[in-house]
C-alpha cells in the first residue's frame, strides 16, 4: 500500500513536470541562430521583444509553490531560472539590434563621407569631369538606399532606447 501511494505521489510529481514542459523548451532554445537566421528587420525585434515581454509576464503568474500530495514543491528556483533566461534572449535581442543600427550607420556615414569629398572636388580637366559626373550619378542611384538605411538606423536606435532598462 505504500509503494503505491508512493507511486501515485511520483505520477503526480510526473505530471506537474509535463504542465512545465513548455517552459523547459525555452532552455532549449538557441536564440543566436535565431536572431541570425529570421531576424532582419526592425520589426521583427519588436515583434520580438513583445513576445518575451508577455512570457515574462506569464512567468510572474506562475504559482511560487504547487501542491503535490501533502507535499509542497517550490517553483521559486524555476521562475528565478526563467525569468534569468528570458532576460538572456532580451540582451541578445538588444545586442543583435544593436549590431543592425550600427552596420547600417557605418553604411549610410561611409556613403555621406566619400559623397562630401566627391562633390567638394572641384574637376579640372575633361576626363576628370566625366569622372566626376559618374561619381554624381553614383551618388543620386545610392541616395534612396542610403536614406532607407539611415531611417532603419533611427528606427532601431529608437527600439533600443524604448527596451534596453
Amino acid at each position: 500500500k505504500v509503494y503505491s501511494k508512493g507511486e501515485q505521489l511520483f505520477c503526480r510529481l510526473e505530471n506537474l513536470l509535463l504542465g512545465y514542459k513548455q517552459w523547459l523548451m525555452l532552455g532549449k532554445f538557441d536564440m543566436n541562430t535565431y536572431a541570425k537566421e529570421n531576424i532582419f528587420e526592425v520589426k521583427d525585434f519588436e515583434s520580438n521583444f513583445s513576445v518575451l515581454k508577455t512570457k515574462q509576464n506569464q512567468v510572474h503568474s506562475l504559482p511560487d509553490e504547487e501542491m503535490v500530495g501533502g507535499f509542497k514543491v517550490s517553483m521559486h528556483w524555476f521562475k528565478n531560472w526563467l525569468g534569468d533566461h528570458i532576460k538572456r534572449l532580451q540582451d541578445l535581442l538588444l545586442v543583435a539590434l544593436r549590431n543592425l543600427a550600427i552596420s547600417r550607420f557605418c553604411n549610410v556615414n561611409g556613403y555621406i563621407t566619400s559623397s562630401i569629398k566627391t562633390l567638394t572636388y572641384t574637376p579640372t580637366t575633361i576626363e576628370e569631369i566625366i569622372n566626376a559626373q559618374g561619381q554624381y550619378m553614383d551618388i543620386v542611384t545610392k541616395k534612396k538606399s542610403m536614406r532607407n538605411a539611415a531611417t532603419v538606423c533611427i528606427e532601431a536606435i529608437m527600439v533600443l532606447l524604448t527596451h534596453s532598462s
